[in-house]
């Protein structure tokens, strides 16, 4: 009979240790799990320089999501230009309170042959003159062209492909404009606002 008893106190004190415990868990709840990135893709992978690529993205399970090279903060869900000017490499971090995972996309860029040559085709918008051209730098540093037409347009030949800043000033020195633009082999028309100089 004292060893039933001893039996069933055992019994007891089990099944209170297992409740206990049941109850701690429930109370405690299962850790959340780290973010789960569904996808983090470029498309296109591979560009020339000056063109672009879309990155998207599908995160679930953060409570911040960040893209490096200059793009920061993002939502969960989205998609973004990039233009890279040389071979890049986009890192998504997703974060929360369990930790944080990364994914990673590669743009490569090819770039431009620069000893192919070119023809621009220059027009300033917006104020109709002659215009002195300067390309890589204004009058100063730059490379001069030549000079528009009265109404600001003007074909210049034997340019080098490839990324280029181009300089405008009214030879009456009463306005100027500023452009940068990639050059593809073959034509290509540059336009540029000019503004007063006065202001």
């Amino acid at each position: 009979m004292k060893s039933r008893k001893i039996s069933y106190i055992k019994f007891l004190s089990l099944f209170f240790a297992i409740a206990v415990l049941v109850f701690i868990a429930g109370c405690i709840g299962t850790p959340p799990a780290v973010p789960i990135i569904n996808s983090f893709l470029a498309n296109p992978l591979i560009i020339t320089v000056g063109e672009s690529s879309a990155l998207s993205w599908s995160v679930t399970d953060a409570t911040s999501v960040t893209i490096n090279n200059g793009i920061g903060s993002v939502a969960l869900t989205g998609t973004t230009a990039v233009n890279p000017i040389t071979t890049t490499t986009y890192t998504l971090t997703a974060t929360n309170s369990t930790g944080s995972v990364t994914a990673s996309a590669t743009v490569t860029v090819i770039p431009l042959d620069t000893n192919q040559l070119a023809s621009i085709q220059i027009k300033v918008m917006n104020y109709e003159w002659w215009y002195d051209v300067y390309m890589d730098g204004n009058q100063f540093t730059g490379i001069w062209l030549g000079t528009t037409n009265w109404k600001g347009e003007a074909t210049f030949n034997d340019i080098s492909t490839g990324y280029h800043s181009f300089y405008v000033i009214s030879v009456d020195i009463m306005y100027d404009g500023y452009k940068e633009q990639t050059i593809y082999p073959g034509n290509n028309t540059v336009e540029i606002d000019a503004y007063s100089m006065m202001l």
